[in-house]
């Protein structure tokens, strides 16, 4: 569908020659540029031009001398295009040969330009750096080649929600200069070195097509923090788990395709790292994990780790809303776990004065229905759960197998051995 242009020109020039060869000049201004369905944004992207030619009518053909084009975001410079070359065959379909020159291209100010046109990145997400490079045009249908430069590029985003005078953390990928190749509609970023908040290091390369809106994204890392990178899965945002400390090994390509959600494929390994779970008192240990990831699920085996001061092994499986899905659909979670030894009291003691006596997990485990909110879940559990000894307020279990499953605001026990 042709959604169709709009915006503003306020242009100045002459014409000088005669009706078969003109020497055509002048000025204008670009402004409040958007597609009729969208919204323009506060931030203003001005574009002041300053052009020249000749318009040979007999050759059939426009002979572009200048195109300059300094990009201006709010009344700050922003970075200059300049376009030459020649458009061909005016009369009976132009095939344009030109060749456009970027010099300190504002990725804010291509981010505000490219919003209006329906080209949105998350809003989450803040980006800076600056763009520089060359693009030749040719033909019809136009054939797209250049090679650009991006200098000082970060992505921000926030890690964690904001607390009572305090702004939320952020989570920084810094990238060394970005090459960038264009070649008939596909785009590739040979892989380059980032820096994943503080000390994380990873290795990125990207490729994809502009024409079918693919992207695939290649990430390998070593020793990248955990609280860093998490941010960047959003898809993963409302599991009730938190990472507090630790490192992570990553193989992994994310894959997106326009209009589908994110896919992964690939291995990560975890390392010694803790883990805040909804609920409890006390951080999950993790010792090793093994993870696997394949389009929308995510398998944890083994697992090693350690609650309570108790060892935890077993396996666990994250799977995310099929692509498609309307509505909240909640992401499933599925664990089967052994423990040696649990004590109730301790993991539902309140970490802080003036808590509830019991955290939501203790309540539950008391009287279900104190915890019936009326608000559904934005995940299930279900699964298998294996004590070797349990204790909660002076009562002691030995031999416990337990499988239940927790979706919505329900908790079905579907048995319980001992």
């Amino acid at each position: 569908r042709d959604h169709g242009m709009h915006g503003v020109v306020d242009a100045s020039g002459e014409v000088t020659g005669t009706t078969l060869l003109m020497r055509v000049s002048g000025k204008a201004a670009i402004g409040d540029l958007h597609r009729w369905d969208v919204i323009p944004q506060p931030a203003a992207v001005r574009i002041p031009a300053e052009f020249s030619g000749v318009l040979d009518l007999r050759g059939d053909v426009f002979q572009l001398a200048r195109l300059s084009l300094p990009l201006r975001l709010n009344d700050t410079a922003a970075g200059l295009v300049e376009i030459s070359g020649a458009v061909e065959e005016i009369s009976k379909g132009p095939r344009p040969r030109l060749e456009a020159r970027a010099d300190r291209i504002s990725l804010v100010a291509l981010r505000a330009l490219a919003e209006p046109l329906a080209l949105k990145l998350d809003d989450s997400i803040q980006i800076a750096g600056a763009l520089s490079g060359n693009l030749e045009m040719t033909g019809a249908p136009v054939d797209w080649r250049g090679e650009a430069t991006v200098n000082e590029l970060e992505l921000s985003r926030a890690a964690g929600t904001a607390e009572a005078g305090r702004p939320a953390a952020e989570s920084k990928v810094r990238l060394q200069p970005v090459s960038l190749r264009l070649e008939q509609g596909k785009f590739e970023v040979p892989a380059v070195d980032a820096k994943v908040g503080a000390e994380g290091r990873v290795r990125v390369g990207i490729h994809g097509d502009l024409r079918e809106w693919h992207s695939e994204v290649s990430l390998r890392g070593d020793a990248l923090p955990l609280q860093q990178l998490l941010p960047w899965m959003p898809e993963f945002a409302s599991l009730p788990v938190r990472p507090q400390s630790g490192v992570v090994a990553v193989n992994v390509t994310v894959a997106k395709h326009a209009g589908s959600a994110p896919e992964y494929d690939g291995r990560a390994t975890i390392g010694q790292s803790r883990w805040q779970l909804g609920g409890l008192a006390e951080p999950l240990s993790v010792n090793t994990a093994k993870v696997t990831l394949k389009r929308r699920s995510l398998q944890i085996r083994p697992l090693d780790a350690r609650l309570n001061d108790s060892a935890l092994r077993g396996s666990a499986a994250v799977e995310l809303p099929p692509d498609g899905a309307t509505g909240d659909v909640p992401v499933r979670l599925v664990v089967d776990l052994r423990a040696e030894r649990l004590d109730l009291a301790r993991l539902t003691k309140p970490e802080t004065a003036g808590q509830p006596e019991k955290s939501w997990l203790g309540r539950l485990l008391d009287r279900s229905s104190d915890i019936k909110t009326g608000v559904p879940l934005p995940w299930h559990v279900e699964g298998k759960l294996a004590l070797d000894h349990f204790a909660s307020h002076g009562l002691e279990l030995s031999g416990i197998t337990a499988r239940g499953r927790w979706t919505e605001r329900e908790l079905d026990r579907k048995s319980t051995r001992l």
